[in-house]
């Protein structure tokens, strides 16, 4: 990536965060639209036994304990404000059940210099025992810059060096073609898994990535969380934004969670660039 594009890719990215999950605040508008879904955010010893017999299934269980103090961390800088209180009783649809920016004034309030976790953040750190990377390849852009400043003010231990190179490049910033052709796309990210030997021990949990076309000719991951087989069908579990609460969305197939997805985050029109697209796995969902 030539540095010359750095200053230009930093301000896409600024503009971008307002409509992804992992920047900013999505909007103040209190209207859901679209199917809702039963979810949870994890407020109560209920839904947490539910996740975390989920992730001890799928291989994850020594990360829920860690999961569970990063959620609570969050829960308690907002003081429960827009949270579900218990279960999963509530309803999520494609925009939040709360103002965004009142729960991003309570965080700052608390931690005026500390962002808190994101998507990449949150499901890196759930999956990182389950994905080996045999050839780290540290994105050089500025599209991790604010995920960088979280991980190194981060009052937790996240993960070391060695698996921060890892999540670098697990969600380094693809160079692809200027084209709408999703196929095209979706075969550069599968290029850049093969060359990087990124790969998945795949027990009932998966990583589900949004990934996002700009201007400038890359692909980035705009939003990622991490998909759970139960009994019932499937929990996905995600970090909406750093000043945003935690969710588990609970699914009957993969099927609803894309349409979760991309009634959330398919939402320009006209534009040069190709449609958000969803990859579980490395792999495309269809």
């Amino acid at each position: 990536m030539k540095k010359c594009s750095y200053k230009a890719i930093a301000l896409l990215l600024a503009s971008l965060v307002a409509l992804t999950a992992c920047g900013g605040p999505a909007g103040g508008s209190q209207e859901n639209t679209g199917v809702g879904y039963a979810y949870s955010n994890l407020a109560d010893d209920e839904s947490r036994a539910l996740v975390q017999a989920a992730m001890e299934s799928g291989a994850a269980g020594e990360r829920a304990a860690g999961l569970f103090e990063q959620v609570s961390y969050f829960n308690e800088a907002v003081a429960g404000y827009g949270l579900v209180d218990g279960g999963f009783t509530g309803v999520i649809k494609s925009e939040p059940p709360y103002d965004p920016y009142e729960m991003q004034d309570l965080w700052d309030a608390k931690h005026p210099d500390f962002m808190g976790y994101n998507c990449r953040i949150t499901s890196f750190y759930i999956m990182q025992d389950l994905i080996t990377i045999g050839d780290a390849q540290p994105d050089e852009s500025d599209f991790l810059l604010f995920d960088e400043q979280s991980i190194a003010k981060s009052p937790m231990v996240l993960f070391d060096e060695a698996r921060l190179n890892d999540f670098r490049t697990l969600y380094y910033a693809i160079p692809t073609e200027n084209t709408k052709e999703e196929g095209i796309h979706a075969q550069k990210v599968a290029k850049h898994f093969e060359e990087r030997g990124i790969a998945f021990h795949e027990n009932g949990i998966s990583l589900v990535e949004v990934y996002f076309h700009d201007e400038e000719g890359y692909l980035f991951v705009g939003h990622v969380g991490v998909l759970m087989a139960t009994d019932s069908g499937y929990i996905f579990i995600e970090k909406i934004a750093f000043q945003e609460p935690y969710q588990a969305v609970q699914f009957e197939g993969r099927a609803q969670l894309r349409d979760y997805l991309m009634t959330k985050y398919d939402v320009a029109w006209g534009q040069e660039t190709a449609r958000p697209f969803i990859v579980e796995n490395g792999r495309l969902m269809q």
